[in-house]
């Protein structure tokens, strides 16, 4: 067996069986700008920008080995009927090794609102296009045939959820379950007549903005990820923002990553940040760490008064 073969199987494995975890425990996607992409798990976050907003997340992880996971996420929202609902659209396209999920849902939120805040109902609707294309896997440097990887999957899963956000200027938090039915992802059992299915996560996400200066703020915020069967998940942000213009920021997510996220305010309407993960689990003997691009969109219209400072 050559030594690059031996590299390439030890890589392939790893991502087996990590993809294997990701079958049984958490299965959605991990953001490094999880404080900016609230709709991808949150359906009561639909409408809370105030304007019409489109934001589009790529990551990719692990970098330096084959077939790593790769995110592509599209959320589109806006608050309409007089800002007493919010409308919702989230795409997301998650690949990792032999397995791809197309996640396309609907989202819709009754708004309360109070003098200084907002208090945001949500529900969600979509589908799923799961698909494992076992048959694809390389077991052996001749690439011959191996039973255990004989049967392919493709399947289309319908799943809803819900979600409650609240808000003000400097303030916000949320509880979400973005698919509530624990539905199956193929009709595999193992020898202990266990099934892959889509099981149920649970995200609580809170945040605030303080004043350090004239010029300065600091944006502190976290990200609870409860999922069954898997370690509970924690993620830590803090942001600086200067000139509410440009900004700073440096994330933990436990024995996972420390993070430094950048953002720049290109114009009124349109703003663009990226992340770098540094990996601290053992996996980072194979690969140097994810890379994390987000653009974000907000129209704001003249006779629209838009919150500030909208770091959220």
């Amino acid at each position: 067996m050559s030594t690059s073969f031996r590299k390439f199987a030890t890589l392939g494995a790893i991502l087996l069986i990590l993809s294997a975890k990701v079958i049984h425990a958490q299965q959605d996607p991990a953001y490094s700008h999880f404080m900016y992409n609230g709709l991808a798990i949150n359906p009561g976050v639909a409408g809370s920008a105030e304007t019409f907003s489109a934001t589009a997340i790529l990551r990719k992880q692990w970098a330096g080995i084959p077939g790593a996971p790769e995110t592509q996420t599209l959320n589109i929202d806006g608050p309409v009927w007089n800002k007493k609902l919010g409308l919702g659209l989230s795409i997301i396209n998650d690949k990792i090794g032999v397995i791809q999920n197309l996640v396309i849902n609907t989202q819709y939120a009754y708004r309360l609102q109070f003098e200084k805040s907002t208090l945001s109902l949500g529900l969600q609707a979509g589908m799923s296009g799961y698909k494992a294309d076992y048959t694809s896997v390389v077991t052996n440097s001749q690439n011959t045939s191996d039973n255990s990887f004989g049967e392919n999957t493709s399947r289309i899963i319908f799943n809803f959820g819900s979600g409650i956000y609240y808000y003000s200027e400097r303030f916000f938090a949320g509880f979400s379950v973005p698919h509530i039915i624990n539905q199956r992802l193929d009709d595999i059992t193992d020898e202990n007549g266990l099934q892959s299915r889509q099981y149920r996560h649970y995200f609580i996400t809170t945040g605030y903005v303080f004043d350090a200066g004239e010029k300065f703020k600091i944006k502190p915020s976290l990200l609870l990820k409860v999922a069954d069967g898997a370690p509970v998940q924690l993620d830590v942000n803090s942001s600086f923002w200067y000139n509410e213009t440009v900004s700073l920021g440096f994330s933990y997510r436990t024995n996972d990553s420390f993070s430094t996220l950048v953002q720049v305010q290109l114009a009124k309407r349109f703003r663009v940040g990226y992340a770098y993960d540094f990996i601290i689990s053992p996996l980072s003997r194979y690969t140097s760490g994810n890379n994390e691009v987000m653009l974000r969109y907000e129209l704001h219209r003249d006779n629209l008064r838009i919150l500030t400072p909208r770091f959220f």
